[in-house]
């Protein structure tokens, strides 16, 4: 017997925020703010949560809210590695296995959070979709003991919403993953509908109409925002301003409820049928996209191509797998457990099948295929460690390398410099130096890294040189390179040495994609992607042009050309086909090997220079 009363109208919520997600994943238009359907789901599980906590222990508490969950969320994630182990390359169904282990912990949102972003696709993510349940699972551990404190005391419970809520804009500033992926960031959304079920019981506060206004109100900002996901932006970025209307909507429904005319109307028993299966839904929409897309090597390909029957499918497949999970996995009782303990088998088997799976599928690979596929692993894609963004969040450079170095070299770039970090950073450090290094995505050519960021770097007798490194592209844009030349004369200035190191060459498809088409074709062709060093040269002429404006004392430049092209051909791999690349224009570690000589050319001149 359920201990709370059935609404209707929280089902219709449920397929509504269950619709708007699914919608947003296929990339139907006018649905590109859906993702604030998430938001509205954890509204609801705090406002059933409050109603429920107080009425069982907290173990029960916790048991019959992961019996919600488990079972179906255990299915999903078996079947999901069945799937991918046939459908997918061995360094894809790699991360598949390590997103299905870390979320037997229901600790997925802290995998992807270790991530670029949400908003990008290089990863291949196919259970990308669980980083909410984990938050909220996280949340059920609180919910016995956070909420008899907060229910008898409004001010405390006002309190720690407000400090969540400016925690999230907070950090949104600093770094749009944590504010998206943390609970701390995310519990303010939970407190809301906590307050509906404290504040909102009372039979007066009842008035459908209010509430069928405010459902249109939700849907009006989740069609008419202008939202910028995967931004620092506090009006638009998320979770932010949207996010707050559409949560105190969500909770000012929960308190009206809906017209009993809409309820009934076939819109309503529609939203309602679709809200009973609505974790169902959710559970399997996201690996279904995300394996009928699959591209080998492709990362996270959401959306439909262009192509009608596609989409039939992937909403076919959604609601076909949908449907039995919910009757028979969801609603059945026979997947239950009665103690916590008893779920501890669950999780210890996910993550050994995920383990093994993912081992044993490497292990069958030719050694040449397990080079290829081993770029995606061969590369450093972090700035700076997680630690230190966490303890230091408005620092602009961390270091590497000795920590007792007298003298340091700043490695200043774009994502082209990460690509280089470690490789840089251990010859540096044979050398004496250690190495600072930006936590800005866009050091010198943002706001939050500006020109400006480095001026007391520049005047502290420790630095001995700067090295900027960034993509070509960087440099079609004017206003980059006034930025990078006005750097260059506050460096020289100072008396700081500059070396430019040249951008790399750049390919029109995925290095490891191409190679692992290429060998299983029997390895025709892997040469196909050749470029010579005069075209890699063209592919950077707003850099030289760049350069040849500069006053030639200001910086010394080192052409990466002259290292990765050999004989007019530039190569992106070695004889035992290790890939230089892991896309199509970022080396891999092994590519970064190439670049030694140059490395230790730039650290002799350098040690030279500051005495060393």
């Amino acid at each position: 017997m359920s201990l709370v009363k059935y609404r209707q109208d929280i089902q219709i919520l449920r397929g509504v925020a269950v619709l708007l997600v699914v919608l947003y994943h296929v990339k139907m238009a006018g649905f590109d703010n859906g993702l604030l359907g998430v938001d509205v789901f954890f509204v609801v599980s705090g406002y059933l949560m409050a109603l429920l906590y107080d009425k069982r222990s907290p173990s029960e508490f916790l048991l019959a809210r992961l019996n919600r969950l488990v079972p179906a969320y255990a299915v999903v994630t078996v079947l999901t590695l069945v799937a991918a182990y046939f459908v997918t390359v061995p360094a894809d169904f790699q991360q598949v296995s390590d997103q299905a282990a870390m979320g037997a912990g229901f600790l997925s949102n802290f995998y992807y959070w270790n991530q670029s972003s949400y908003f990008q696709s290089q990863d291949f993510n196919p259970l990308l979709n669980y980083w909410s349940l984990s938050v909220e699972v996280q949340f059920y551990l609180f919910v016995p003991f956070l909420f008899p404190l907060l229910r008898k005391r409004r001010a405390l419970a006002l309190g720690l919403f407000g400090l969540s809520l400016l925690l999230c804009l907070a950090v949104l500033t600093k770094s749009e993953k944590t504010a998206f992926f943390m609970l701390p960031t995310r519990m303010w959304e939970f407190l809301l509908g906590a307050f509906a079920a404290w504040y909102g019981q009372q039979e007066s506060f009842r008035r459908g109409r209010l509430g069928a206004g405010f459902l249109g109100l939700l849907l009006a900002v989740v069609f008419l925002f202008p939202l910028s996901q995967g931004t620092q932006n506090i009006p638009l970025g998320h979770p932010s301003f949207a996010a707050l209307v559409v949560t105190a909507l969500t909770a000012g429904l929960l308190v009206t409820g809906l017209p009993r005319r809409f309820e009934t109307s076939l819109p309503g028993r529609m939203l309602t049928r679709l809200g009973d299966i609505s974790y169902s839904v959710y559970l399997v929409h996201f690996p279904v996209i995300v394996l009928v897309n699959y591209q080998p090597f492709g990362g996270t390909v959401l959306g439909y191509q262009q192509d009608l029957i596609e989409l039939s499918l992937i909403l076919g497949l959604t609601i076909g797998l949908a449907i039995p999970l919910y009757l028979f996995v969801e609603r059945s009782r026979r997947f239950r457990a009665g103690k916590l303990v008893g779920l501890l088998p669950v999780a210890l088997v996910l993550v050994a099948v995920s383990i093994t799976a993912a081992e044993l599928r490497m292990a069958l690979l030719a050694p040449a295929e397990r080079n290829i596929v081993a770029a995606l692993t061969d590369n450093n894609q972090r700035r700076c460690p997680l630690s230190f963004r966490v303890l230091h969040p408005t620092e602009k450079l961390c270091r590497f390398g000795p920590a007792d170095a007298q003298q340091t070299i700043a490695l200043i770039g774009d994502s082209h410099a990460v690509s280089i970090r470690d490789s840089f950073v251990q010859q540096a450090g044979r050398h004496g130096f250690s190495t600072y290094f930006s936590a800005s995505n866009l050091p010198l050519l943002d706001r939050r890294f500006p020109v400006s960021g480095m001026d007391d770097k520049l005047s502290d007798p420790q630095l001995a040189a700067v090295i900027l490194h960034y993509r070509s592209t960087k440099f079609d844009v004017a206003r980059n390179r006034e930025k990078i030349a006005e750097f260059i004369r506050r460096s020289t200035e100072r008396g700081v040495p500059v070396i430019l190191l040249a951008p790399i060459p750049t390919y029109p498809d995925q290095i490891p994609k191409f190679m692992y088409a290429s060998l299983t074709a029997g390895g025709r062709n892997m040469t196909g992607l050749q470029i010579t060093d005069t075209q890699a040269r063209v592919q950077n002429s707003a850099f030289w042009d760049f350069v040849d404006d500069l006053p030639k004392s200001d910086v010394t430049v080192i052409d990466p050309v002259d290292l990765l092209c050999a004989e007019s051909a530039c190569n992106y791999y070695d004889a035992a086909l290790h890939p230089y690349y892991y896309d199509e224009h970022h080396l891999t570690l092994t590519g970064a090997a190439q670049l030694h000589a140059q490395f230790e050319t730039i650290l002799t001149q350098v040690a030279a220079q500051a005495g060393i």
